[in-house]
Parts: structure tokens; C-alpha cells; sequence
């Protein structure tokens, strides 16, 4: 009898540990876009921003450093397919404007996709072609590359 009930004990300890590491689940990437760009609804200027994802309240913050832009975004999970060592966000590009789609962590195997903007839903409806998807690599020290 004090078997089951320790065992039980060590279960729903793990369960709340668990659950406290899942909450306070964040990551921030630090990345300079070398151009203008949107995301819910908010337009951001090129320049330096920090990405939070909060996995508790399936959002990503995008703040501005010395523009004061800031904006919150709700995401959900989408697979990456593999562990990637650098982190990635991900822009829909319709002709000069881009749209921030996803943001991707470091090392880890999946990512947040953003929903679509109302701006980027007219946009996609429209256009006649598909948005071209760039993805900027950030380096583990915070240096930005594009990729088309």
C-alpha cells in the first residue's frame, strides 16, 4: 500500500516539474533585418529586434532596440523536420514588402508559425503568384544572413 502511493507521489511530482518547464518555456533571439518588414499588422523598420517565444501563451513578441517598435503575435507549432544550430526567421516576400511567417529557435526541432496578417491575407489574395520565402540565418553570436 505505501508502495502505490509513494510511486503515485513520484508521478505527480515529475507531472508538476514538467508542467513549471513547460510554462515558463521562453527563447529570445537577437537578430539585425536588414529590411522593413510587418507582422501583425504592425509595420517594423529594418534594424536590430529581440524575438521572444512564449510556448505558454503561443505567442512571439517582436520588440524594436532604440525604435521602440514592439508587437505580439499568436503562433503555433510547426515542424522543421530537423534540429537546425542556428536560428532562423522566416519572411513571405510579396515584391518589397515582408511579412514575418516564423520564428525558429536554435537547436531546436520545431518552430512557431505566425498567423497571417490581415494586410498579408489581401495581399495573397490579390496576387496572381505565391510569396517568395527568405529565411534569415542567425548565427549563434547574433550576426544575420539572408537566404533566399
Amino acid at each position: 500500500m505505501m508502495t502505490h502511493g509513494f510511486h503515485a507521489l513520484k508521478i505527480l511530482t515529475a507531472a508538476v516539474v514538467l508542467a513549471l518547464g513547460v510554462a515558463n518555456a521562453q527563447s529570445r533571439i537577437v537578430a539585425s533585418v536588414p529590411f522593413d518588414f510587418e507582422v501583425a499588422n504592425r509595420y517594423m523598420e529594418r534594424g536590430e529586434y529581440t524575438f521572444t517565444i512564449d510556448l505558454s501563451r503561443a505567442t512571439v513578441l517582436v520588440q524594436g532596440h532604440g525604435n521602440d517598435s514592439a508587437a505580439f503575435a499568436l503562433s503555433h507549432s510547426t515542424q522543421a523536420g530537423k534540429i537546425d544550430q542556428d536560428a532562423k526567421l522566416i519572411f513571405n516576400r510579396y515584391g518589397d514588402r515582408y511579412f514575418l511567417s516564423q520564428v525558429r529557435s536554435a537547436g531546436m526541432a520545431d518552430g512557431r508559425e505566425l498567423q497571417q496578417s490581415r494586410k498579408e491575407r489581401e495581399l495573397l489574395d490579390t496576387s496572381s503568384t505565391k510569396p517568395a520565402i527568405v529565411a534569415l540565418i542567425v548565427k549563434a553570436r547574433g550576426v544575420a544572413k539572408a537566404a533566399p
